[in-house]
């Protein structure tokens, strides 16, 4: 009899908790509110926000020393993107048109991808994820974060700062992958131009640098 009563009470324990996780968990949301109010005030809008068409508009903010951009798409869909000032990295969310809720997540490096990306059902639910540092390592590229110690201890310089990087990314040529950092021009240390570094993908080897000139 004890031991039904407490295999009984263990199961109602059990119960309580599973239902106060699900009821504290919370789907993140589109600050929809915010972003129309916005819009509205910056062009005047008068008519019902419902009525409008906020399509490829979008509203830059700061908060607490990031950078806040939120938009929506031409697909319907809301964007949020969150950077640090002065930094090349920033974090994109992606929102549900109808449920405002989180549907894919990720960060980048420029508009590189790194890291994970996750995206989710419109319950929040996770349906996938894409590790893009281990896809790199699986065609034997170096990864972002080798590329930017590397840039550190070769050259004293710290390509996650915007004043710094002007591009990142990789090539194939003639079976081998390129990587190419373009660097900005900084005239008070003597640097009239924008330089080129080139990078063996695969193995790190220093290809070469040069200045940077857009082809005709």
């Amino acid at each position: 009899m004890n031991n039904i009563t407490i295999l009984f009470l263990s199961l109602i324990f059990c119960s309580c908790n599973g239902q106060k996780t699900r009821q504290s968990y919370k789907v993140k949301t589109f600050d929809i509110e915010r972003f129309e109010r916005d819009v509205n005030l910056r062009e005047s809008k008068t008519a019902d926000t419902r009525s409008k068409d906020y399509r490829w508009k979008e509203i830059t903010y700061e908060n607490q020393g990031n950078i806040i951009t939120l938009g929506q798409q031409g697909d319907g869909n809301y964007r949020e993107e969150i950077k640090k000032k002065k930094s090349v990295y920033r974090k994109r969310s992606v929102y549900y048109e109808d449920t405002h809720t989180l549907a894919y997540e990720g960060t980048y490096f420029q508009d590189v991808p790194v890291g994970i990306e996750k995206n989710y059902s419109k319950k929040g639910i996770l349906v996938n994820e894409k590790d893009h540092d281990k896809i790199s390592r699986g065609i034997g590229i170096l990864t972002v974060k080798e590329m930017i110690e590397m840039m550190k201890k070769e050259f004293s310089i710290d390509i996650t700062k915007e004043d710094e990087l002007e591009f990142l990314g990789y090539f194939e040529k003639e079976g081998k992958y390129i990587y190419q950092i373009i660097c900005k021009s900084h005239p008070e240390r003597k640097e009239y131009a924008s330089y080129n570094y080139l990078f063996d993908a695969q193995t790190g080897e220093f290809l070469g640098k040069d200045i940077f000139s857009f082809e005709e």
